[in-house]
C-alpha cells in the first residue's frame, strides 16, 4: 500500500523544520505501512496517531514492539509482524521479555502462542524467569505462564529457571533480592534448585537437582505455614527460612545443600542459632552441618550461641565438636562474648544465666574471668546439686574404676596381638558410644577401623560396628542417632518396620550391600538372638568365615527350620535391624530378636568365637592363621543413677 496515498487525507506532523519532518517520516514509514496492510481497520486518526507517538518516543522498537506496547496482540500472528517476533531494542529486550516485564499475564500468554522464544534474553542476561521474579504484582502467574508453555519438557523448564544472568543471579536469586515472596514460592514450587544460592550468588551454575519438582509441592502442602518469609530478602536456602525441624529435615532430604549462604554470608545453623530455634540447631548438626563455618564477621557457631545466650545450643554446638577457644575476626572467645552479652541489668538479673553459659564452658577446660571487671577474680562459681540429683557409686561402680586404673599400666600385655573393639547395647544411649570412639580418634588420630583387628556390637553397638565398618566416621554417627531418634522413634510401640528399615537401607548403603563385600580388616561380629530356637541362640553376623564353616559343619535342622543365611548372602542392613529388634519396641526381623538378650557386652562371645576360630584352623591345619589377643576394650553406655524408693 502507498503511504501518501493511503494518508493524503490525514497529516501526521506539521513543522517548518524540515530536517525534522524528515527525522520523523523516516520512523513512521518503517512501522505504520506494516499496521496497516495487516489490518486495515487501523486507519483512523486516533489510532494512527497513537502509533506514531509509540514509534517517536522509541526510535529502536520494532512493530512487533508497538504491536505488544499498544495490545494489538492478534497482529503478533500475522505474516508481516510474525518474522520480527525475536527482534530486540536496545535493552536486549524482545516482544516477550517487554510482556513479562509489564507483568501482563495475557500478553505474555499471546506472545508465547504467537512463537515468542523462552531463550530470549535482554543486555543484562536476563531470561522471562529472570524478569518475572523482578514483577511484584502477578509474579506467580506470569512464572506458571512460562512453565506452563514448555510443554511438561522438565529438563528444559529446570534450565531456564535456574539459569544464571551476567552478574551469576538466578531468577530466584532475583526473587531474593527483591523481597518477593510470591515469585520465591512460585520458582521453588516450579523446579527452582532447593539451595537457591550464596554470597554474590556464588552457586554452581545449572547445578542438578537432586530431587523431582515434586519434593518441593509435598513439602509446602505439609508444612505451608512453617517458613519465615521475613528471612526471604536475605536470600539463602529454605534451610534458612525454616521455622521447624519438621520442613528442614524434609528439604534436606529433598536435596537442599546444608552447606548453603545467604547474601550475608550466613550458613543456616547460624540463622537458626541467632533466631533461637534449638531443635532446628540439633536437626542441622544431625545432617552434619559444619560447627566451624564462619560468618562475615569471623564468627563460629559458637560465638553467636554465646552472644544468644542459649545454654541448650550452647551445649548442642559442644557436643558436636565446636572448639570453645576460636576467637573471631574481634578478637573475641565464647567467654568473652558471654560476659559483654550478658552483663547484670536493672530490670532483670543474668548472672544465673551467664555463670551457667561459662560453667558449661568451665567444664570442658576454658578459663577466664568471673566478669568484665578489671579486678574481677578467675571464674570458679558451680551450680547447687539437689540432693536427689547426686549419682551414688556402688560396689559394682568402685570395682569397675579400680580394674580400670589397675589395667592402665599392665605391662605383660601381650604385643603384637589382636586388638578387639566391643560395643554394649544400650539404646539411643549409644551416643555415649559415638563420643568414647570419637575422643579415641582424635587421640590417635588413627581410623577405629584401622586402629582394631576386630570389632564386634550388640543391639546400638552392632548398628554402630555396621556403620563403622562401612566407611562411616563416629561423628557423622554421632548425628546418625538423632536422625534415629526424630525419623524411626515415632508412634505407637512396636514400632513399624518401613521407617526402620528404610533408614537402615539409606544410612548403611555405600555401594557395599553384604557382610562378605566389608572390607576383610577389621574383623566384624554384630550379634543377633535366632528365636526359632528352643532355647534361643545366639547368632554373629560377619563378614568372615565362621569357626563352623571352616570344619565345614553343617547344621542338622528340623523341617521347615532354615539356617541362618551365610556372610555373601546376608545383607548388612538386615544384620542392623536384626540386632537391634527389641520385642515391645520393633517387631522381629525374620527369625531374629534383639542380640541384648544373650550378649549386651559382647566381649566374651568375642573372645569365644576368637578362641573357636583358633581351634577350627588348628584342626584343619592352618596354624599360621592361629591369632593371640593382645588388647580388649570393652566401652559401655553408663548406668542410670540409683534411684530413690518411698516405703
Amino acid at each position: 500500500m502507498d503511504l501518501f496515498h493511503k494518508l493524503n487525507t490525514a497529516i501526521l506532523y506539521w513543522s517548518s523544520d524540515l530536517q525534522e519532518v524528515k527525522h520523523r517520516f523516516d520512523i513512521y514509514k518503517k512501522v505504520i505501512p506494516l499496521f496497516l496492510d495487516a489490518k486495515s481497520v487501523l486507519f483512523n486518526v486516533k489510532t494512527i496517531q497513537r502509533i506514531c507517538d509509540t514509534a517517536r518516543d522509541h526510535k529502536d522498537w520494532s512493530a512487533c514492539h508497538i504491536a505488544v506496547s499498544l495490545d494489538f496482540m492478534d497482529l503478533l500472528t500475522h505474516d508481516i509482524f510474525n518474522p520480527l517476533l525475536d527482534v530486540s531494542d536496545k535493552d536486549g529486550l524482545c516482544p516477550l521479555l517487554m510482556a513479562v516485564k509489564s507483568g501482563s499475564t495475557i500478553k505474555t500468554k499471546e506472545v508465547l502462542a504467537a512463537g515468542g522464544s523462552l531463550e530470549s534474553k535482554d543486555s543484562n542476561g536476563n531470561n522471562p524467569f529472570h524478569l518475572s521474579a523482578n514483577c511484584q504484582k502477578s509474579s506467580a502467574q506470569l512464572i506458571d505462564t512460562l512453565v506452563a508453555s514448555l510443554q511438561d519438557n522438565q529438563e528444559h523448564q529446570m534450565k531456564l529457571i535456574n539459569l544464571m544472568n551476567n552478574e551469576n543471579n538466578t531468577p530466584l536469586h532475583l526473587a531474593c533480592l527483591a523481597d518477593n515472596q510470591e515469585a520465591v514460592l512460585a520458582l521453588l514450587n516450579n523446579g527452582a534448585d532447593l539451595s537457591t544460592m550464596g554470597k554474590d550468588g556464588s552457586q554452581e551454575a545449572n547445578k542438578k537437582r537432586t530431587s523431582s519438582d515434586k519434593d518441593f509441592r509435598a513439602i509446602m502442602k505439609e508444612y505451608s505455614n512453617q517458613l519465615y518469609l521475613k528471612d526471604i530478602i536475605n536470600g539463602g536456602s529454605l534451610l534458612h527460612w525454616s521455622v521447624e525441624k519438621h520442613i528442614l529435615r524434609a528439604c534436606i532430604k529433598a536435596g537442599c545443600d546444608i552447606k548453603s549462604k545467604d547474601f550475608n554470608g550466613n550458613s543456616a545453623l547460624h540463622i537458626m542459632i541467632k533466631h533461637q530455634r534449638f531443635e532446628c540447631v540439633v536437626c542441622l548438626l544431625s545432617y552434619g552441618a559444619d560447627v566451624q563455618e564462619r560468618d562475615l564477621d569471623g564468627n563460629e557457631p559458637i560465638h553467636l550461641a554465646a552472644i544468644s545466650g542459649c545454654l541448650p545450643t550452647l551445649k548442642a554446638l559442644l557436643v558436636f565438636g565446636a572448639d570453645y577457644t576460636s576467637v573471631n575476626s574481634s578478637g573475641d572467645t565464647p567467654w568473652s562474648l558471654i560476659l559483654k552479652s550478658h552483663q547484670s541489668g536493672l530490670l532483670h538479673n543474668h548472672d544465673k544465666e551467664r555463670n551457667m553459659l561459662l560453667y558449661t564452658l568451665h567444664q570442658l577446660g576454658a578459663n577466664g574471668p568471673a566478669s568484665l571487671d578489671e579486678k574481677a577474680k578467675e571464674f570458679e562459681w558451680k551450680p547447687k546439686v539437689a540432693e536427689n540429683n547426686k549419682i551414688f557409686q556402688r560396689g559394682r561402680h568402685l570395682l569397675d574404676h579400680f580394674l580400670n586404673e589397675a589395667g592402665k599400666n599392665l605391662e605383660d600385655s601381650k604385643k603384637g596381638g589382636l586388638r578387639v573393639l566391643s560395643l554394649d547395647g544400650g539404646g539411643l544411649r549409644g551416643l555415649i558410644l559415638t563420643k568414647v570412639l570419637s575422643a579415641i580418634n582424635k587421640a590417635s588420630r588413627v581410623p577405629i577401623t584401622e586402629l582394631f583387628d576386630w570389632i564386634g556390637g550388640t543391639s546400638t553397638g552392632g548398628m554402630l560396628v555396621l556403620a563403622l565398618a562401612s566407611g562411616f566416621s563416629p561423628e557423622y554417627c554421632q548425628g546418625m542417632y538423632f536422625r534415629v531418634k526424630d525419623e524411626i522413634f515415632v508412634g505407637k510401640k512396636p514400632l513399624d518396620d518401613a521407617p526402620v528399615e528404610n533408614f537402615m537401607k539409606r544410612e548403611l548403603n555405600l555401594g557395599i550391600k553384604t557382610m562378605a563385600s566389608l572390607p576383610p580388616k577389621p574383623r566384624i561380629s554384630v550379634t543377633g538372638t535366632q528365636a526359632n530356637r528352643f532355647p534361643a541362640e545366639l547368632h554373629l553376623f560377619t563378614n568372615y568365615q565362621r569357626p563352623s564353616d571352616i570344619l565345614g559343619l553343617k547344621e542338622d535342622l528340623p523341617l521347615g527350620l532354615s539356617p541362618a543365611s551365610k556372610p555373601d548372602e546376608q545383607e548388612i542392613w538386615r544384620a542392623a535391624r536384626s540386632t537391634i529388634a527389641a520385642p515391645g519396641l520393633f517387631r522381629p526381623c525374620g527369625q531374629f530378636l534383639d542380640g541384648g538378650f544373650i550378649a549386651n557386652n559382647p566381649t566374651l562371645d568375642l573372645l569365644t568365637e576368637i578362641n573357636e576360630r583358633n581351634c577350627a584352623l588348628r584342626a584343619v591345619g592352618r596354624e599360621k592363621e592361629i591369632e593371640t589377643i593382645g588388647l580388649v576394650v570393652s566401652i559401655g553406655v553408663g548406668d542410670n543413677p540409683i534411684g530413690h524408693f518411698s516405703q
